[in-house]
């Protein structure tokens, strides 16, 4: 969906109950007190409790060639990686195959630039081998909590699951700053669609339908229609004052006045990140396919050619390799 005008963000005024909510959730999946819906956060979490090892064979054996008991079982992807040097938006890509039978957990994993195949020129004219960049995949949250705790734990790929991995970080805070590795969810769209992120690529925005929200078929007609207008992933803004041929309205929301209090209530808790997300957490369908990680590193890691990025297990073995510009 494209960036407009209409993407702007309204951050509630305070977000305890939110944490409060997301962090008993969080909780119950973690010690297994109970369930949650039809698929819960302690499903998805299952094979996260498990001891590193267990997951990824980051101390299990892997063939003495030095190749990872892991290969061909995740690939790299170029991203964007050959033709942009701006650390926050570079990214390659870690693909899980989608007929893998377990799940892989990748942190602890590192990845290194090829620049040791490579002769760099010094001051005096002299050509030295350069020394590889070599960044490790770090930890994550499975459900990001905006202005809030995060729980990190280790990144785990499923079947069919891929990893973005930028260079850089999320550079923009408002209206939350954005601290931590997370899984999309079908309620990150959100995220997307405030007008200060600018994620690449972008995050996906198949949001719930807002007009499948509880409680919408008892609005009022004015609210009702609104609802119906109101695009997938869209936090609403509510203005003080709106300008009109120069003149001042007040209580508008999205350029749209005669609102009831009700109606304004009503859109305040339901359509934004984290509504979506107390709502829908319990839906089959909450968790995504993607992870986006964020490696905060200062400067390029992937050269536009001649690149070979190579990917490590958590034993130092390789698990693939990507070559291109040659």
């Amino acid at each position: 969906m494209a960036k407009d005008e209409e993407k702007k963000g309204n951050p509630m005024a305070d977000l305890k109950w939110f944490v409060i909510i997301i962090l008993a959730v969080w909780l119950t999946g973690k010690f297994g007190v109970g369930g949650i819906g039809g698929q819960t956060a302690n499903d998805e979490k299952t094979d996260i409790s498990k001891p590193s090892s267990a997951i990824s064979g980051q101390t299990g054996s892997s063939v003495d060639s030095g190749e990872s008991r892991w290969k061909e079982m995740v690939r790299i992807g170029r991203g964007n990686a050959s033709g942009e040097d701006r650390v926050n938006q570079e990214y390659i890509t870690l693909q899980a195959g989608s007929g893998n039978k377990e799940p892989i957990n990748i942190t602890g994993w590192s990845l290194t630039n090829g620049k040791d195949k490579k002769l760099f020129l010094t001051g005096n004219d002299k050509q030295v081998r350069g020394v590889s960049d070599k960044v490790m995949i770090p930890e994550g949250t499975l459900i990001f909590i905006p202005n809030g705790g995060n729980p990190r734990e280790d990144i785990v790929l499923k079947a069919g699951d891929k990893a973005v991995i930028t260079t850089g970080k999320v550079a923009n805070g408002i209206p939350f700053e954005i601290r931590t590795n997370f899984k999309e969810n079908i309620c990150s769209g959100y995220i997307e669609n405030l007008k200060y992120y600018d994620f690449t690529p972008s995050i996906n925005t198949n949001c719930p339908n807002p007009e499948s929200e509880k409680g919408v078929s008892s609005l009022d007609d004015a609210c009702y229609k609104f609802v119906r207008r109101m695009g997938s992933c869209h936090t609403p803004e509510f203005k003080d004052l709106f300008y009109k041929n120069k003149e001042p309205f007040a209580g508008f929301v999205d350029d749209v006045g005669n609102l009831s209090q009700q109606c304004k209530n009503f859109l305040k808790s339901n359509y934004s990140y984290e509504s979506c997300v107390v709502n829908h957490l319990s839906d089959e369908n909450f968790f995504g396919k993607e992870w986006r990680i964020f490696l905060n590193y200062p400067r390029e890691l992937w050269g536009k050619d001649r690149e070979t990025i190579t990917l490590y297990d958590g034993d130092g073995k390789s698990v693939d390799e990507l070559t291109y510009g040659y």
